[in-house]
C-alpha cells in the first residue's frame, strides 16, 4: 500500500508520468487510426487502478498536487474510447479525486464531459468515447447528486440525441446515464419534464432489438419511480398506465435478464403511488371527482394481482414469477422509502391473498403450484421481514378470519396460501397461546379431510408447527392432540374415507416428528397404537385401500426417525416393504391389468413406501457394520424396482399426472439409494443408477430444468462466482426453479428441513431430481475405476459441446444455457471428487 507523507505524494506523482506515458502511446495509435491493442489496454487499466488505489490513501494536499493532471489524463482517455473496465475504472478515479482532493473541479470536469458529446467536438468522438463518456457522467452523478443539478436539462437533450446512434452501447449508456439524473432529480422544477420525456423515451428503448438496451429502458423506468412519479400524476392515470403498460410488456421479453429487470421497475413505479406526488394527485382527483385514478392510487397492488392471475390462467409461468418479484419489491418500497403503516402494508397481504380465490381449476396444471411457490416467495421476503411482530400477530388473527370466512368456498390456491402464510407466521412469531392454538387447530384439522393432497400436506405441517410454542402449550395438550390424530387416522383406515385416513396420517407424522425434535416423551400406548395400525395397512394394502396404505408409511417413516419408538430387528422391518419386492414381471402384470386412478394410487403407495424406506435406511447407516447385509439387500431392491420402472410397459400411454407420478417414484428411488453407503451396494446396483442419472445432463427436449447447484459448487472449489455472485438471492433462485414446472416433489415428515425451511419442497419435482442426481454422481465417482471416471468426464464434456448446437437464437438461448448450466455443475463435481 502507498506510504503517507512525502512519501505519498512521491507514489502520486509516479501515478501521474504512469498515466502520461501511456497517455502518449494512446493518442499516438489514435492518431494513426489504429484500435488501442490489447497490451496497451492492459497498461492503461493497470495504470488507472494503481492511481486510484493511491488517490484513496493519499493525503488532500498531496492530491491536490496533481489532480488536475491526472484528471486531464483520464478524461483524455474517455474521449479516445476505451474498453468496458477501464470505463469503470477511470470513472471510479475521477470520483475519489472529487471526493477527496479539489471538488470545484468537478463542475468544470462535467461541463467538459458535456460539451464532448454536444459541443461543436461531438462529431469527432467515436462510438466508444462517447459510451466512455457517458459512463463517467451517470458515475458522477451517482456520487454527487444534487450538486450537478444545473447540467440535468442539457444531459436530457444528450440522453435524446445519442439514442439515435447507431451503437447499440452508446444507446445503452445515454439511457443509464439519464436514468441517474433522473433518479436524483426529485424536487427540482425540471422534474415532471424530465420523467415525462424519460418514459417516452424507455417506450422506444422496451422495443429496441439489443438486449441491453431494453434492460437499460428498465432501468430508466425503475429511476422515474425511485424519484417519486410526479411527472406519472400530471395528467391523471394517462402517464402512470403508460408506464405500467410498457413494464407488464417487458416482463413477457423473451431474455430473462431483460423480464427481471422490468420486474423491478414495475415494483418502483407502483410504489410510487405512496409518494406525496401521487397524494397530492389523489386529493386533486377527489375535487374533480375522478374515481378511477383514486382507486388506482388507493390500492396500487391491485394491477399487479390483476395481471398476476391473468398470467397464471394463460400459462406464462416466467410473467407469473416476475410479478411476484414486482409486488415483493412495491412492498418494501412502499415501507422503507414512503413509510407506509402497518395497517395499510397489511391490508396490500389481504388482498394479495384473497386475489387468489381468482385462480380456477380450469387453468393449466402448474397454476396451482405455482401461485403457491410465488405467494410464499412475497411473504417471506416482503410481509415477514418488514413488519415487526404486533403486526404478525394481527395478521395470523386476519388470516385466521379469511380462513373461517371463506371455508366453504375457497379456491385450492386460496386454501394452500392461507395454510403456508399462517404457518410461516407461527414460525417467525415463534410461540402462540395456547387459546390461540386451539383456535387456530379448529379451523386447520377440517382441511385435512380435503380432496387434494396439497392441501393435506399444507394443513399437517401448519398444525405441526403450532406445537413448537411448547411450553406455552402444555405437554398434556400436545399429548391430546396425538390421540386425537391417531384415532382419527385409524378411524379413516376402517372406513376407507377418500382423504380423512390419509390426512389425518400426515398431521400425525409431522407431530410425531416435532415432538420427537422437542424431546418430549411419547406416551408408549400411543407408539404402540400407531405402530399396529402401520402394520395392519401395509401388510394388506388392498384391503386397506390406497389412502391408509400412504398414511401408514408416512407415520412409518416418522416412527422410524423417533428414539426406541420401533423396538424390532431390522431384517423383521422388511416386510412393510414386500409390495416393492416383486418380480420385474409380476409388477409388469399387475400394472397392465391397473387403469387410471387405480395405477396412480398404486404407483403414489409405492413412492409412500420408498420414502419410508429413505428413513429406514438412514435408520441402518448409524451403524453400518451391523446391518451390512440389510443395506445390501435394499440397494438390490431399489435397483430392482428402478428396472422394472424404467421398463414399464406404461411409459409409451402416460398422461401428465401419470407422468408426473412416475418422475416422483423416480426421484424418490434416486433419494433413497443415495443415503445407502456405497461399500454397502452392490456394484450392479451401482451401475444401474449411474445408467440413469448419466441422462439428466445431456441434452434433451425443449423443456429442460436447470440445476440450482451451480453457485453451491463453485463456492465449494472456492471458485469465483462472476456474474452470478451479482445480487445472490438463495430463495429468488428456488422460485426460479418452478418455472415451466408441474408440482413440487413429495416429502417425508421425518426430515428436519421439511419443518422449518421456507420452500420445504425446496424446488420443483424436475429441478429436485436433476439436483439429486447430480449429487448421487458425485457420490459414486470417487468409487469408479478410471476407465469408468473417464468416460464420465468425456460424456459432461461431450454435453457442453452439444448445447453449444441447440440454436442461437433467442428462444433457444434459455434451452441452450440450462444443458450447459447442468453439464457444468457436474464437471464440476466430479473435478471436485478428483482434487
Amino acid at each position: 500500500s502507498p506510504r503517507l507523507g512525502d512519501g505519498g505524494r512521491r507514489e502520486m506523482e509516479a501515478c501521474r508520468a504512469d498515466l502520461e506515458a501511456v497517455a502518449k502511446r494512446v493518442e499516438a495509435s489514435a492518431k494513426k487510426g489504429v484500435p488501442i491493442d490489447a497490451p496497451l489496454q492492459v497498461e492503461v487499466l493497470d495504470a488507472v487502478c494503481a492511481a486510484r488505489e493511491n488517490a484513496s490513501v493519499s493525503p488532500k494536499e498531496d492530491l491536490q498536487a496533481c489532480q488536475r493532471k491526472v484528471e486531464d489524463h483520464v478524461t483524455k482517455f474517455l474521449y479516445l474510447g476505451v474498453g468496458p473496465p477501464i470505463r469503470v475504472a477511470a470513472s471510479e478515479l475521477l470520483c475519489e479525486l472529487f471526493t477527496r482532493g479539489d471538488n470545484i473541479a468537478l463542475y468544470s470536469c462535467v461541463g467538459k464531459l458535456q460539451d464532448w458529446l454536444n459541443g461543436k467536438e461531438a462529431r469527432k468522438v467515436s462510438d466508444g468515447g462517447k459510451a466512455s463518456i457517458l459512463r463517467c457522467l451517470g458515475r458522477l452523478v451517482d456520487v454527487f447528486g444534487t450538486q450537478l443539478g444545473s447540467g440535468f436539462q442539457e444531459s436530457l437533450t444528450i440522453a435524446q440525441k445519442l439514442y439515435k446512434n447507431q451503437s447499440a452501447v452508446v444507446r445503452e449508456e445515454a439511457l443509464l446515464m439519464l436514468a441517474s439524473y433522473v433518479s436524483v432529480c426529485t424536487r427540482d422544477r425540471f422534474a415532471c419534464q424530465a420523467q415525462e420525456q424519460s418514459l417516452k423515451l424507455a417506450e422506444r428503448a422496451s422495443r429496441d432489438k439489443s438486449e441491453s438496451v431494453r434492460c437499460a429502458s428498465s432501468r430508466l423506468l425503475a429511476a422515474v419511480g425511485f424519484a417519486g412519479g410526479q411527472g406519472l400524476f400530471t395528467n391523471g392515470t394517462a402517464g402512470f398506465d403508460e408506464a405500467v403498460r410498457v413494464c407488464l410488456r417487458g416482463i413477457e421479453d423473451p431474455s430473462r435478464k431483460v423480464a427481471a429487470s422490468f420486474s423491478d421497475a414495475l415494483g418502483e413505479v407502483t410504489s410510487c403511488t405512496a409518494s406525496t406526488s401521487a397524494q397530492a394527485a389523489l386529493g386533486a382527483c377527489k375535487e374533480a371527482k375522478r374515481p378511477q385514478l383514486g382507486k388506482v392510487l388507493e390500492n396500487p397492488t391491485q394491477i399487479l394481482c390483476a395481471a398476476f392471475l391473468r398470467s397464471l390462467a394463460e400459462g406464462k409461468g416466467r410473467t407469473s414469477l416476475c410479478l411476484t418479484l414486482a409486488l415483493r419489491r412495491c412492498f418494501r418500497q412502499m415501507r422503507s422509502r414512503y413509510h407506509c403503516g402497518d395497517d395499510k402494508l397489511c391490508f396490500v397481504v389481504t388482498q394479495a391473498l384473497e386475489a387468489l380465490n381468482g385462480v380456477g381449476t380450469k387453468g393449466p396444471a402448474n397454476a396451482v403450484p405455482l401461485a403457491q411457490a410465488c405467494l410464499v416467495y412475497f411473504f417471506h421476503s416482503g410481509p415477514l421481514e418488514v413488519l415487526g411482530n404486533a403486526s404478525h400477530a394481527f395478521l395470523l388473527g386476519r388470516l385466521a378470519k379469511l380462513m373461517d370466512k371463506y371455508k366453504q368456498k375457497a379456491s385450492l390456491a386460496f386454501r394452500l396460501g392461507i395454510l403456508q402464510c399462517s404457518r410461516l407466521l407461527i414460525q417467525k412469531l415463534g410461540s402462540v397461546e395456547e387459546e390461540e392454538a386451539e383456535g387456530l387447530l379448529k379451523l386447520i384439522l377440517p382441511q385435512l379431510s380435503h380432496d387434494s393432497e396439497l392441501v393435506l400436506q399444507e394443513a399437517a405441517l401448519a398444525s405441526s408447527s403450532l406445537l413448537f410454542a411448547y411450553p406455552k402449550i402444555s405437554e398434556r395438550a400436545i399429548n391430546t392432540h396425538l390421540e386425537r390424530l391417531n384415532a382419527a387416522t385409524a378411524a379413516g383406515g376402517k372406513d376407507k374415507a377418500a382423504g380423512g385416513a390419509l390426512g389425518h396420517g400426515f398431521a400425525l407424522a409431522a407431530a410425531l416428528s416435532v415432538v420427537s425434535k422437542l424431546e418430549l416423551g411419547i406416551p408408549e400406548r400411543l407408539l404402540r397404537g400407531s405402530f399396529r395400525f402401520c402394520e395392519l395397512a401395509c401388510s394388506a394394502p388392498d384391503a386397506s385401500g390406497p389412502s391408509a396404505t400412504r398414511a401408514a408409511y408416512a407415520v412409518l417413516a416418522s416412527l422410524l426417525s423417533v428414539e426406541d419408538a420401533v423396538d424390532m430387528p431390522p431384517r423383521d422391518l422388511l416386510k412393510f416393504f414386500d409390495p416393492l419386492t416383486g418380480d420385474k414381471a409380476a409388477l409388469h402384470a399387475r400394472w397392465k391389468k391397473l387403469k387410471g386412478r387405480g395405477l396412480l394410487d398404486e404407483l403414489e403407495s409405492h413412492g409412500s413406501a420408498l420414502r419410508a424406506l429413505e428413513s429406514l435406511a438412514r435408520r441402518l447407516v448409524a451403524d453400518e457394520k451391523q446391518n451390512a447385509e440389510v443395506l445390501q439387500f435394499l440397494s438390490q431392491l431399489l435397483a430392482q424396482y428402478l428396472s422394472a420402472l424404467v421398463e414399464a410397459p406404461i411409459a409409451g400411454k402416460a398422461g401428465e399426472e401419470l407422468a408426473l407420478t412416475i418422475q416422483q417414484l423416480q426421484l424418490s428411488l434416486v433419494r433413497a439409494f443415495a443415503v445407502l453407503p456405497v461399500a454397502s451396494s452392490a456394484p450392479k446396483a451401482k451401475q444401474q443408477f449411474l445408467k440413469v442419472c448419466a441422462v439428466s445432463f445431456q441434452v434433451a427436449g425443449v423443456q429442460v430444468p436447470r440445476s440450482s447447484l451451480l453457485r453451491r459448487r463453485l463456492c465449494d472449489l472456492d471458485a469465483s462466482l462472476g456474474p452470478w455472485g451479482h445480487g445472490y438471492d438463495e430463495l429468488e433462485d428456488e422460485l426460479w426453479a418452478y418455472e415451466g414446472s408441474l408440482l413440487s416433489p413429495r416429502f417425508s415428515f421425518d426430515d428436519p428441513g421439511t419443518l422449518s425451511a421456507v420452500f420445504h419442497h425446496s424446488l420443483s419435482t424436475e429441478t429436485a431430481l436433476l439436483d439429486t442426481s447430480l449429487e448421487l454422481i458425485t457420490k459414486l465417482f470417487a468409487h469408479l475405476k478410471w476407465k469408468e471416471q473417464k468416460y464420465f468426464l468425456e460424456l459432461v464434456v461431450h454435453a457442453m459441446k452439444q448445447s453449444l448446437n441447440v440454436g442461437r437464437s433467442e428462444k433457444r438461448r434459455l434451452h441452450r444455457d440450462a444443458i450447459f448450466t447442468n453439464a457444468a455443475c457436474a464437471l464440476l463435481g466430479l473435478l471436485g471428487v478428483l482434487k
